[in-house]
């Protein structure tokens, strides 16, 4: 009986891996599907230096140095959500530490995020060459927060800023 059952499925494995069904399963059941919502509430305080995205109270906001700053109405988008879950899903917040790095200069950046249960502030100096997981996993997802805050079109309708800063 044993000799049968191996006899027949060293055959039948070749065929399935043949007509790519093995890779069908592994790639179709291990992804994540790009649809799903995070878990709610979903919430996030972003400040990029003196810039910002706060979903709590749906707005951005934009340091126009000389000139103040400037926001504009801002509601997460569903896409927006499901790219900064995907940053931050897999990370296990209790291990990290309230600050990053330790030089922690005036463009400071920080993050509120809240998700079903899992809450977390924490705070980093700019990381350009990551040294350990935490850093790199934060350079991920200050990326990607970047993107959310600078790349939507209430951001960009704010004025340009006047002067700078040293």
């Amino acid at each position: 009986m044993i000799k049968i059952l191996f006899h027949y499925s060293i055959p039948l494995l070749i065929i399935l891996n043949g007509c790519g069904y093995t890779n069908l399963v592994k790639t179709n059941s291990l992804k994540p599907t790009r649809d799903a919502l995070p878990p709610e509430p979903f919430e996030v305080i972003y400040s990029s230096g003196l810039n910002e995205l706060n979903s709590v109270e749906e707005y951005v906001k934009k340091d126009l140095v000389k000139d103040g700053f400037a926001k504009a109405d801002y509601r997460l988008t569903n896409e927006d959500k499901i790219k900064i879950y995907d940053a931050v899903k897999d990370i296990d917040w209790s291990t990290y530490p309230d600050r990053i790095g330790t030089n922690i200069g005036w463009v400071t950046k920080s993050l509120w995020i809240k998700y079903g249960v899992t809450e977390k502030r924490i705070s980093w100096s700019t990381i350009s060459n990551p040294k350990n997981d935490q850093e790199y996993s934060i350079k991920k997802i200050e990326e990607v927060l970047n993107d959310v805050l600078y790349n939507n079109s209430a951001y960009r309708s704010l004025p340009q800023p006047n002067g700078g800063r040293l």
